[in-house]
């Protein structure tokens, strides 16, 4: 997912509003529903305090009141506004359809009233005071209402960012002072900004919801991109119930060394944890215990060693039977003044057809090129 600035996400908003299949309306509602799925996805509440800014985040907020009426025990809404002439008419719709009207703040001593007082011990607020267009300094009512949500006993969502936070900014915001909503949990909607990213926003979840909106050919100035979770679930699919462990893969690691073979053991456990249906490290046969004993999942295999305790040219017809069996080979580094290592490095290169990563093995000269040239096939 590309990582966009605010201005670029505001132009796919436009662009999206502007098509007959996604009006303003449409998104607020699909954004609405977005916060009320992220709060009931990951946190426990009885009672809800939606604050909401007069802006298009503020719009969001109020819808996510609406839809969180219907489940949640309790629900207040606080708006940061005189009345709804403030507000734009798809967020003045929303709150004439609210089942408990907006409690309506206009200044700072407004939050002094007992009603919002009541109101700010709920069991979940829900952040909707600055969105992604804010710029810095905080100032008047939105900086007080920072300041109240910071001194409630709540669990925090906050929408698009946390209110006082720049969003193109790469700046850690809770580093020192800091005026930032402190969060549990962020949502902002069509792409993650900088501050996504950089900003240390929160210690819980922050998702993105696209919202339907198909972005276009923006210029994308950060041309940063980060992996989410979806992109995850599709690049690793759920696996069948009738799937086999040899169904996904035989990575073969090589640990030269006796006293290496910690890295050894290492690599193994790392090729199982990115789902490695199979793994066998093939090492000195003294090392070979050490190595069993990191993982139960682990297969190991004890080859013959040299003085020195690496692995001896004469294990190479036992190789080779362990390459044939591989989909995936990792080369261990070398132990520096073994007199085999160069013709030991040579030979696997040269006799492994599966892809080969080599993990901080030093090539002389002469065969370098080879290596590289065996590469490039194999690629």
């Amino acid at each position: 997912m590309r990582v966009l600035t605010s201005d670029e996400v505001r132009q796919i908003e436009v662009e999206a509003a502007s098509r007959t299949d996604t009006s303003t309306s449409l998104l607020i509602q699909r954004a609405g529903y977005a916060v009320a799925q992220f709060c009931l996805a990951h946190f426990k509440f009885r009672s809800v305090c939606v604050i909401c800014g007069a802006g298009g985040n503020g719009a969001d907020g109020l819808m996510a009141a609406q839809v969180l009426s219907g489940i949640a025990e309790e629900v207040s809404t606080i708006v940061l506004a005189k009345d709804a002439n403030a507000l734009s008419p798809e967020a003045a719709a929303i709150c004439d359809s609210l089942a408990t009207g907006p409690m309506w703040v206009s200044d700072e001593a407004g939050f002094q009233d007992e009603e919002i007082q009541q109101a700010l011990e709920a069991d979940l607020i829900i952040d909707a005071v600055t969105g992604i267009g804010f710029k810095p300094p905080l100032e008047g009512i939105a900086r007080k209402s920072v300041e109240a949500i910071n001194q409630a006993s709540a669990i925090v969502v906050s929408v698009g960012v946390p209110s006082g936070v720049e969003p193109d900014s790469n700046v850690a915001v809770h580093e020192g002072s800091s005026e930032a909503v402190f969060a549990h949990g962020v949502i902002t909607f069509i792409a993650p900004n900088a501050a996504h990213v950089f900003g240390k926003l929160t210690t819980g979840p922050i998702a993105v919801s696209e919202l339907g909106a198909q972005p276009s050919l923006v210029s994308h100035e950060i041309g940063l991109s980060v992996v989410t979770a979806q992109e995850v679930r599709i690049t690793f699919p759920p696996r069948p119930d009738e799937a086999h462990k040899g169904d996904f893969g035989h990575v073969l690691v090589i640990g030269r060394a006796l006293d290496k073979a910690g890295g050894a053991g290492l690599a193994g456990i790392a090729a199982l944890r990115t789902g490695a249906g199979l793994v066998t490290v093939a090492c000195p046969r003294s090392s070979q215990p050490i190595i069993a004993g990191f993982a139960l999942e682990l297969m190991t295999e004890g080859l013959p060693e040299t003085e020195t305790g690496t692995i001896s040219l004469s294990a190479r017809d036992k190789i080779v039977q362990l390459l044939a069996q591989a989909d995936a080979v990792v080369l261990r580094r070398d132990t520096p003044g073994d007199a085999e290592a160069p013709e030991f490095t040579q030979w696997v290169i040269g006799n492994c057809a599966a892809p080969l990563v080599l993990h901080d093995v030093g090539l002389p000269d002469m065969y370098a090129n080879r290596a590289e040239k065996s590469a490039d096939e194999r690629l």
